[in-house]
């Protein structure tokens, strides 16, 4: 499916521990010089980034008790790339947030997660990612560039999301309940983050040269993440009726299983 992710520790230069580290890889000029999207509601990236921080502790708990690292630090770089978007898209949006002057240090801090390569390692990561959390630095000097590793999120954390909405969403009466609403909510605002945040990693694809078809893809699949976030909300508060978020999550379905399976090599559920 996706080009296994050549970014280990071994093949990383030492230099890349550092702000640097930030910047994997040059970024489409056509896409830095300024991008104009509307962004999911703030309560939603906010629950989202402790979400998938809870989620990072609970990978450490159960490497600790799976015997091959190799397997186990798997849902461990799955919720670590998704929380270095979401930190990500909370500092370029234009919403004031409590985390603002956090988000430089929290990418920086889960980035290196993805080089750890023992659970020793790994656990050490997570505590300066918690760490993190209470550092202040300027949110204006992140930019739409490279932050995250692809194959993590579109081989797990897509596929996840994508899944859970479906499950919670299954009847009226499934949506509707308090537990389930909040979690659509905020998986929907997490796909809209995949896809904005996931832009720029054409060279992680199997299509490395199709830039701007992969470009499209990810801003159709923002676009209609974003819809679906904002239709959830609505339907949440009865404004309109369920069945249009039914509707508006087979447009999900069908953006996933066209451009990306064919194309690049997207994970089927």
């Amino acid at each position: 499916l996706l080009r296994q992710n050549q970014l280990r520790q071994n093949q990383i230069p030492t230099r890349l521990f550092h702000w640097g580290l930030f910047f994997l890889t040059k970024t489409s000029p056509r896409y830095s010089a300024g991008l104009s999207i509307e962004f999911p509601p703030m309560s939603d990236l906010e629950s989202q980034l402790l979400f998938y921080y809870e989620k990072m502790c609970r990978d450490i708990e159960d490497l600790n008790m799976n015997p091959n690292f190799s397997d186990g630090v798997e849902s461990l770089y799955r919720d670590a790339n998704v929380f270095i978007l979401i930190a990500l898209v909370i500092g370029k949006s234009p919403e004031e947030s409590q985390y603002k002057t956090a988000v430089v240090g929290l990418i920086e801090a889960a980035q290196k997660i993805n080089f750890v390569s023992n659970k020793e390692e790994a656990k050490e990561a997570v505590e300066k990612t918690k760490e993190a959390f209470q550092s202040q630095n300027d949110p204006s000097m992140l930019k739409w560039e490279k932050v995250a590793h692809l194959s993590p999120i579109m081989k797990k954390a897509l596929p996840s999301m994508t899944t859970e909405i479906k499950r919670l969403s299954r009847n009226e009466k499934t949506f509707r309940r308090e537990a389930n609403t909040q979690k659509i909510l905020g998986a929907s605002a997490a796909l809209a983050v995949v896809a904005i945040g996931c832009r720029p990693n054409v060279d992680e694809t199997l299509a490395p040269n199709e830039e701007e078809l992969w470009q499209s893809y990810c801003d159709k699949l923002y676009s209609r993440a974003i819809e679906l976030n904002k239709v959830a909300h609505q339907v949440h508060e009865e404004k309109i009726p369920f069945e249009t978020f039914s509707a508006a999550f087979k447009e999900i379905d069908s953006t996933c299983n066209t451009t990306c399976h064919e194309k690049f090599g997207g994970q089927t559920n």
